[in-house]
């Protein structure tokens, strides 16, 4: 144990079986600041990884048996990464997951089953990147996302479930990237969306919601940003407005200049 007092990166993998049990060494690595866990069993993290408290990364990836996020995440008061990918029976984050001060970047992939997200995710005041990718099982996102006024960067893509995004969207002031990539129940943006002033683009990818950013009525409250059009198959070309540096696979036009029949 005395080998191991400093360490402070440990990626831990079963690749055969999934593991039943953690290391009992496990949370005693005070150094410990990164910490990745792959295919063990939900059992194995019920132990002591709450004292952990100088941790700043976290990975659970392929945690087939996890239904909930263990408790003591949120007795981890440093976190400043949470990555959770692959675990495809969760179904609740808890309302722990409120208590990580620290967080900046919250990354959830692929947990088809994850219902939606907890109210406390509103107390994350120090997140600046939200990450929902492949969570099906979401249908919306809770009014007090609208708290997390350090949000920078919100991605949603392939999420078919989420519907709308909240009222309360206007309350992140510090948005300046907003994706929303095949995400198809989304159709309109939220009124209120005109007061983020420094929103500057909207990438999407999804033929309704192109639509309606383009239609006349709704150009005044998106006057003040650049839409990204991810195209679906083959290659676009604006009619008017900047090139995105990216390259020929989107577009970056003013919704003042979107010709809608061109896509």
């Amino acid at each position: 144990m005395q080998a191991l007092s400093s360490l402070e990166w440990l990626f831990l993998e079963s690749r055969d079986q999934p593991v039943p049990e953690q290391p009992n060494w496990l949370g005693q690595l005070a150094s410990l600041k990164e910490l990745t866990i792959k295919k063990y069993e939900v059992q194995a993290l019920q132990g002591s990884m709450g004292h952990l408290t100088g941790l700043q990364s976290l990975r659970l990836n392929y945690i087939g048996s996890m239904t909930a996020l263990p408790r003591w995440v949120g007795d981890l008061i440093s976190l400043q990464h949470l990555d959770i990918s692959n675990c495809s029976n969760l179904n609740d984050l808890t309302e722990t997951i409120g208590c990580l001060a620290s967080l900046q970047a919250l990354q959830i992939h692929s947990c088809g089953n994850l219902n939606d997200l907890p109210e406390s995710i509103g107390r994350l005041t120090s997140l600046n990147k939200l990450a929902i990718r492949y969570c099906n099982g979401i249908t919306l996102l809770p009014e007090s996302i609208g708290r997390l006024t350090s949000l920078n960067n919100l991605d949603l893509r392939q999420c078919h479930g989420i519907t709308c995004l909240p009222e309360s969207i206007g309350g992140l002031t510090s948005l300046n990237k907003l994706e929303i990539d095949n995400c198809n129940g989304i159709t309109s943006l939220p009124e209120s969306i005109k007061q983020l002033n420094k929103l500057k683009m909207i990438t999407i990818r999804s033929d309704e919601l192109v639509k309606w950013c383009g239609a006349k009525e709704n150009k005044a409250m998106l006057s003040h940003i650049y839409i990204s059009v991810k195209p679906r198959f083959g290659n676009l070309t604006p009619t008017s407005g900047p090139k995105l540096a990216g390259g020929p696979m989107a577009i970056l036009a003013t919704p003042l200049h979107l010709t809608v029949s061109d896509l």
